[in-house]
């Protein structure tokens, strides 16, 4: 049976194996933090587009409010708008967590949320349920949505599904409401 011969290295070679291992284990962490950055960014975008979107939310509620007949409705609508404007406060101290700054208001596509309010007026106060119905389909997305992220901090994810059942809770109530004064 043959031997095999151990080669041994030099110290020359021992060194330049070392500094090839070395620069791969620098290069696998360089590219482990760039992933981690861009999952940071992610989380972050996330994030800063749900507060906006609570805006969003605040302002169609109070389009919807000042235009219900409905008084019932409109006591219930003002209560869901406590919980977005809550939203914005526990989403916006998650962002400030994360070294940036929250928006402070409502994206560009506030036309679309308020909007659709707005136009529904023209129609009753079952169109403007119908509308914000719409909207909280949109928020129930959302936050369905930024459960799913991968970098979430449990304290994040925490208040991310403590939101999400309350835009839950919305779009539920609404719906009903829109069945209820249907049947009646």
């Amino acid at each position: 049976m043959a031997r095999r011969r151990l080669r041994t290295r030099t110290g020359g070679q021992h060194h330049e194996l070392a500094h090839r291992l070395l620069k791969s284990f620098w290069q696998f962490r360089s590219q482990d933090h760039k992933e981690k950055h861009m999952s940071d960014k992610a989380v972050i975008k996330a994030l800063k587009e749900l507060v906006a979107l609570d805006y969003d939310a605040i302002e169609a509620y109070d389009a919807a409010i000042d235009r219900l007949d409905d008084k019932e409705a409109a006591k219930k609508l003002e209560s869901f708008k406590q919980d977005h404007v809550r939203h914005t406060a526990n989403i916006g101290d998650l962002v400030r967590k994360r070294g940036e700054t929250p928006p402070d208001g409502p994206d560009f596509k506030r036309i679309l949320t308020k909007g659709k309010v707005v136009l529904a007026d023209l129609i009753g106060d079952k169109t403007i349920l119908m509308a914000m119905s719409a909207n909280e389909k949109i928020t129930n997305v959302a936050y369905d949505k930024a459960r799913g992220l991968d970098d979430l901090q449990p304290n994040e994810l925490s208040v991310i599904n403590a939101n999400y059942a309350d835009e839950q809770r919305h779009k539920a109530w609404i719906d009903q409401h829109i069945k209820d004064k249907a049947t009646a």
